[in-house]
């Protein structure tokens, strides 16, 4: 009889280290997760600023304004807005179709002028 106590006691220890083994897995593998869920989150708000950011740009560029929209158009559910915004990316792939490739001279002559027009419009932001 005393070695049947003693199966059982050896099962239950054997079934609590298990236990304990497989409740520390489930906890590295929570935390795993949660390192990976952070490292999604901050992709996805680094992805989010860059978006604003090229919103920005286009805004700054008049681009908006030859296309006539209008900050606060909804451009996926106003049907009218949408064609102004496929316009508008028509606008952008016909300039990528014709600079597949852009020489180094070019580059340089797009930054300058990009520059330029940043800073004359931070000029005219500061003298009102």
């Amino acid at each position: 009889m005393n070695a049947n106590i003693s199966d059982t006691q050896i099962v239950t220890k054997t079934y609590s280290s298990i236990d304990r083994r497989l409740n520390r897995l489930l906890s590295q593998k929570a935390a795993l997760e949660n390192v990976m869920k952070l490292g999604d989150t901050s992709k996805r708000r680094a992805r989010t600023r860059t978006l604003i950011q090229l919103g920005g740009l286009v805004s700054m560029s008049g681009l908006l304004d030859l296309v006539d929209i209008q900050e606060g158009d909804d451009l996926q559910l106003d049907i009218i807005s949408q064609d102004k915004s496929a316009i508008l990316l028509g606008m952008f792939l016909t300039f990528v179709d014709s600079h597949v490739s852009m020489s180094a001279s070019e580059k340089d002559a797009f930054l300058k002028k990009g520059i330029r027009h940043m800073k004359l419009r931070a000029y005219k932001n500061i003298r009102g």
